[in-house]
Parts: structure tokens; C-alpha cells; sequence
């Protein structure tokens, strides 16, 4: 069953290609064929697990071969629940090429009945394990997502049904998106998921209509947020920003623009009602912090919320434009949540600017005062570098407006409509990233806040992630 992998698989609903990857028909009626794209990375694991795990799978093939049902799915899942603490959360990634080995690259389907199509389950050798795409069974999904990242797993997967009601609907559909569009989603989702992981986790729960959308705009702020990264010199880093202040007047008066999140953008744009106002407002925000000389201070908390809220909160905002969603509880609670996430990542980031810059930066000039953090150095108010415990009090103090933020927005749950929910997950990894911070002391330098996702193992937020999103809670 091996074949070529397609270069990436997208999270959302793009009508399939009419020929599977390297021009072979599509597979006959009734059959579902999953094909795996594998990372290279090796995982360890103990002895007993691949022997286990071969005799699981022997007896599975041999019950749905006499009674193909649900009932194969439970020999399976005491070899998950077994080593449930030793997989990884991100065995099976999206890789450009695709080994024909048949331990790499191996994946078996169910037959699934026209009328309630089974659970997939694929079996990945290369890591010793088996892959479950739930399907339509949230319970079975729900039990199986600790394990590894279930949906980003059936996500990262290019699926092709057939035999169904849906496959001619799905021919007629076959080249609605262009190949460079493809590409385009394609590379937002790569972004995403490389730059901005917790998030790319929310943004698997929302809805498939609303992932494309969400993934468009969630690239645009990791392109924008990384401008002044990656760029050698800081007047590099603010043309990159300038040259996206003008990409999106290119972008609304219908002008094709070289770049995959930009034609990603405009995709979105142009089937979507999105605000100008509000992509132009996290640009600007940013190219305004990048254009102050010698890293002057924000002079209060509020600036900084200000910050927080034109490059975070704008995300939510945008997001709920786009997919119809008019409440004025879903927006002031995503302006919280927005402002809450700002904080709070400003806050983890504060090591990586001062290794880079030399100084400490987003502590509030009022709140360094307070605490004794204030010196004045070549003419400029900066943070002393080796603050101790008084940085870790004033990292309590912006932390707290952050938590603030955090409560005023779980206030607001009852009034937001319930569609409205999984876009205000993203408030799950600011809590997670703010219990990270309480347990270290607030002290940002603490290694073991940067581990993980958000200081936490992956396994852990994962769950959490799951489990508020089951419960339809942010």
C-alpha cells in the first residue's frame, strides 16, 4: 500500500484532487485509504512493545475478518492505555518525502459500511504504534487523544473516501482550489504548527469551515511576530513589516502578492468578511515597537495590554468576523483572552530579548520602578539584568493583570454563543502558561518554563486542551 506522498495535508476541508498522488485512480467502492506521511525522528521504546503489539494486531486483522465491526477496536487498546505514558505527542508528522519501506510506510484500512463508516485505524510501524482515526466516535476519540495528537494525526493525513454518496460530489469538486492555493494553506499550517504550536492545537478543535480561516490569519501574526527575528539587522526586520503593511492594501484591492500566507490571505478575504482595520492595527502595533530607539520601556501596564491587545486580541476578533460571529460578550470576552495571552507570552519571552538585545524588555517603566528594577544608563531608563527576586515580583505584578483578564472572560462564558467557543480556546494555554509561571516562582529565567508546551508536557496540555474543548469550556 505504499505510494507517494502528497507534500502536505491540510486540517480543513479543501475539495480532494480527482487521481491520488503520483496520477493513480482513486480506490475502489467502500474502501478508505489512509496514506502516512513520517517524520525521521526515532522514539524509544521498551522490548516488549513491537512483540505486543504485533499479536494485538494479528488478532485484530483475524476478528474483523470474520465480523468486520467495532468490536476488532478493543484488542487494540490495552497496548495503547500500556504505553499511553511513553508515546510521544507528535509521533507522525508531515515530511516532503515518503519512505516505501514497508516498516515506514505502512498503513492498513478497514472496509467501512456505506451507512456508519468504521473508525480507521492506521498502523504506523515506523514508530511501533497504532493510529486512531476516530471518525465520528468523540468517545473513542476523547480516550485515545492523550496519547498523541488525534486530530492533528488525522489532520496531517490526506483521507480519500469513496464508494459513497459523497464521491461523485467529491469529482465534481476535485478542482475548485488550485494547486498554489493548496501550497498556500499548506505552508500557514507549516508555520503555524513550526512557530506557534499551543496554538495550532486550538485551532485543530475549531470547526473544519473555520480552520482554513484561522490558519490564514494565525500565519499572518507568526510571520509578523517573527519579522524582527529573523532578520540580521533590525532595519531588515522593520522593512519586512513595512512590506506586510503594504501587502495588505495589495491584498484588499484584489493585487496578487508573491507570498504563500498573503495569497492565503486573500483566499480567505475574498470568501470572507474580514477587517482591514484590524489586520492593519497588528501591523502597525508591531512596526511601532520595532521603530523605538535603544528598547524604551512601556511606561504602564496599560500600554502594554494596548500592545497585547492590537496583535493578539485582533486574532480572535478577526476570527469571529470572519465565520459570521456578531456578539458583543464573544468580543469583549476575546479581547480579554487576547490580552491575557500578550501578557503572558511577553512575559515567557523576556529571556530570549535579553540574550538577544542585552536587556530586559516589556516590563512596564512603572512597574520596574516600583519594585527597584530602574536604573538609567546611557542617558535611557533600562532593567537591571541581575534582578532576582525583585524581577520575579514584578513579573508577579503584570502576571496578575494577565489572570485578571483570564477570570473577566470566564465571567462573560454564559453570554457568548456557544459557536463562539472553540475560537476563545486559545484562553487554555494562557492559564496553563500562567499556572507554569506560579509553580516557578515567576521567575522567567526558570529552563523549565520553556520545555514543553507552555512548561507543561505535551501529554498534560494536550488532555487539558481536549478535555475543555469536550466540554464546550475555554
Amino acid at each position: 500500500m505504499s505510494a507517494k506522498s502528497p507534500k502536505s495535508a491540510i486540517p480543513f476541508p479543501l475539495p480532494p484532487r480527482a487521481k491520488a498522488a503520483g496520477g493513480a485512480p482513486l480506490p475502489p467502492a467502500g474502501l478508505s485509504v489512509v496514506r502516512i506521511s513520517l517524520s525521521s525522528s526515532v522514539y524509544s521504546f521498551p522490548p516488549l512493545s513491537r512483540p505486543l503489539f504485533l499479536l494485538l494486531l494479528f488478532a485484530s486483522f483475524l476478528s474483523s475478518a470474520v465480523a468486520p465491526s467495532r468490536a476488532s477496536l478493543p484488542l487494540l487498546l490495552p497496548y495503547l492505555f500500556l504505553l499511553s505514558p511513553l508515546l510521544p505527542c507528535r509521533c507522525c508528522c508531515p515530511s516532503p518525502s515518503f519512505s516505501s519501506s514497508f516498516f515506514s510506510s505502512f498503513a492498513a484500512s478497514y472496509r467501512t459500511s456505506r451507512t456508519a463508516p468504521l473508525p480507521v485505524v492506521a498502523l504506523c510501524f515506523f514508530h511501533r504504534r497504532p493510529c486512531f482515526l476516530s471518525g465520528q466516535n468523540p468517545l473513542l476519540s476523547f480516550f485515545l487523544f492523550p496519547t498523541a495528537p488525534i486530530r492533528p494525526l488525522l489532520n496531517l493525513m490526506e483521507l480519500q473516501f469513496c464508494g459513497n454518496n459523497h464521491s461523485k460530489e467529491l469529482m465534481n469538486s476535485a478542482n475548485t482550489y488550485s494547486s498554489s492555493i493548496r501550497a498556500a494553506f499548506s505552508y500557514c499550517v507549516q508555520q503555524v504548527r513550526s512557530y506557534d504550536y499551543h496554538h495550532y492545537l486550538c485551532l485543530l478543535h475549531l470547526p473544519p469551515a473555520m480552520r482554513k480561516t484561522a490558519f490564514a490569519l494565525r500565519a499572518f501574526n507568526v510571520e509578523t511576530a517573527r519579522a524582527m527575528d529573523v532578520a540580521s539587522d533590525p532595519k531588515i526586520g522593520l522593512m519586512r513589516l513595512l512590506w506586510w503593511q503594504d501587502a495588505i492594501d495589495k491584498i484588499f484591492a484584489k493585487k496578487n502578492v508573491e507570498h504563500p500566507t498573503a495569497q492565503a490571505l486573500s483566499s480567505v478575504i475574498s470568501e470572507h468578511k474580514i477587517s482591514k482595520h484590524w489586520l492593519k492595527r497588528s501591523v502597525d502595533a508591531r512596526i511601532n515597537d520595532a521603530s523605538k530607539e535603544g528598547g524604551v520601556l512601556p511606561e504602564t501596564i496599560a500600554d502594554l495590554e494596548q500592545y497585547a491587545e492590537d496583535t493578539t486580541s485582533t486574532m480572535l476578533y478577526m476570527t469571529l468576523q470572519a465565520v459570521g460571529i456578531c456578539s458583543t460578550a464573544a468580543d469583549h470576552a476575546a479581547s480579554h483572552i487576547g490580552k491575557a495571552s500578550g501578557l503572558l507570552l511577553l512575559l515567557k519571552s523576556l529571556p530570549y530579548h535579553a540574550r538577544r538585545q542585552g536587556r530586559i524588555s516589556y516590563i512596564p517603566a512603572d512597574v520596574a520602578s516600583r519594585h527597584g528594577l530602574l536604573i538609567t544608563a546611557h542617558g535611557r531608563s533600562e532593567i537591571k539584568m541581575e534582578s532576582g527576586e525583585a524581577l520575579s515580583d514584578a513579573v508577579f505584578e503584570v502576571a496578575s493583570v494577565a489572570s485578571l483578564h483570564l477570570q473577566k472572560a470566564r465571567e462573560l462564558a454564559s453570554a457568548v454563543p456557544s459557536e463562539a467557543l472553540p475560537v476563545l480556546l486559545p484562553a487554555v494555554p494562557a492559564q496553563v502558561l500562567l499556572d507554569t509561571l506560579r509553580r516557578r516562582n515567576f521567575n522567567v529565567f526558570d529552563s523549565r518554563i520553556l520545555g514543553g508546551v507552555q512548561g507543561v508536557s505535551p501529554l498534560w496540555y494536550q488532555l487539558k486542551l481536549k478535555w475543555h474543548a469536550w466540554r464546550n469550556k475555554y
